[in-house]
């Protein structure tokens, strides 16, 4: 990597976990994270920051961790990359994934994961071929570049980002933290204050979580 672009990465990174809140925003976007961004802080802080600006998850991916959907030239050449990623995961880890896979019902045989088309038990992110990767791109709008070239169509502005419940309450907290006035008024009177501040942080954060009381 360029070594000014891994400077400011760096800078992007140490200024995120700098800030207060850094921890109810890895809270929210904990369940997209993947081994590569768990194993290093430049990246994993580049990916929040962008993830707390709007950006969805794979261009967040692709920026923290400097890599397309594609950079391949050929099916050969495909296929020689990513088996070396899947050889050079440590062992505990690749039996994990492939775990993931099977229990997700995915037949992995002659397969590789490309973390840039989803997660580990998401079907479209197991494929044998460039064309398989354009195929899932077409489907899902996505933009590829490089050994794949396709440009995904305007969607408009995504939908807001679900909350569980327990990320709504931190964030009241958050809200009366940085506002002393409304804490006063909170502390007067809770009943009436928290469907207001139940409002501004579902407005600013996200919509609720619906819950499968049966998952």
């Amino acid at each position: 990597m360029n070594p000014h672009v891994r400077k400011q990465d760096r800078i992007v990174a140490q200024a995120f976990w700098s800030r207060p809140a850094y921890g109810s925003i890895l809270a929210r976007f904990r369940d997209d994270l993947d081994h590569e961004l768990e194993s290093d802080l430049t990246k994993l802080g580049v990916y929040l920051h962008l993830r707390d600006q709007g950006v969805e998850h794979r261009w967040a991916s692709m920026t923290a961790c400097r890599r397309g959907a594609m950079m391949t030239r050929s099916d050969r050449a495909f296929n020689q990359h990513y088996r070396q990623n899947m050889e050079n995961m440590a062992g505990t880890f690749q039996d994990q994934v492939f775990e993931q896979a099977r229990a997700a019902g995915i037949s992995t045989q002659g397969k590789y994961y490309v973390s840039g088309l989803g997660r580990y038990d998401d079907p479209g992110a197991w494929v044998s071929t460039t064309d398989d990767v354009l195929t899932v791109c077409r489907e899902r709008n996505y933009t590829a570049t490089g050994g794949v070239a396709y440009g995904g169509h305007d969607t408009g502005p995504p939908d807001p980002i679900p909350l569980a419940d327990d990320l709504i309450q931190e964030s009241i907290q958050e809200e009366l933290a940085r506002d002393p006035a409304l804490a006063e008024r909170y502390r007067k009177a809770p009943q009436k204050i928290r469907p207001e501040l139940r409002e501004r942080v579902i407005a600013k954060y996200g919509q609720p979580k619906e819950i499968n009381p049966l998952a």
